[in-house]
């Protein structure tokens, strides 16, 4: 599903993520004043505290998948280990020539 990037590829990977992330917060911002921002006097109260709910659960809700995306959602091994096992593979393919 998710790959790591290589060394060369990082920085625009990395652009990516941000640019996807700000144009979601300015979305997410913009639909929240539009839905909130109707005149209503205090008959819009009730539906201030739902918008504010909705947006707390979708906030969790991202949360909770970034940390599922963060820890790789696989065997756990860290790049690190990856480079280091591939690296002791590299070494024996060079040795038994």
């Amino acid at each position: 599903m998710c790959t790591p990037l290589s060394g060369h590829r990082a920085a625009t990977g990395s652009a990516l993520v941000n640019s996807v992330r700000q144009i979601s917060v300015t979305v997410g911002v913009a639909v929240l004043v539009t839905v909130v921002g109707f005149p209503g006097g205090a008959a819009s109260r009730p539906d201030f505290r739902i918008v504010w709910c909705v947006a707390a659960v979708l906030g969790l809700s991202a949360s909770a998948v970034g940390v599922h995306l963060s820890r790789g959602g696989s065997s756990g091994r860290t790049a690190f280990a990856v480079s280091k096992e591939a690296e002791a593979d590299a070494r024996t393919l060079t040795d038994a020539s």
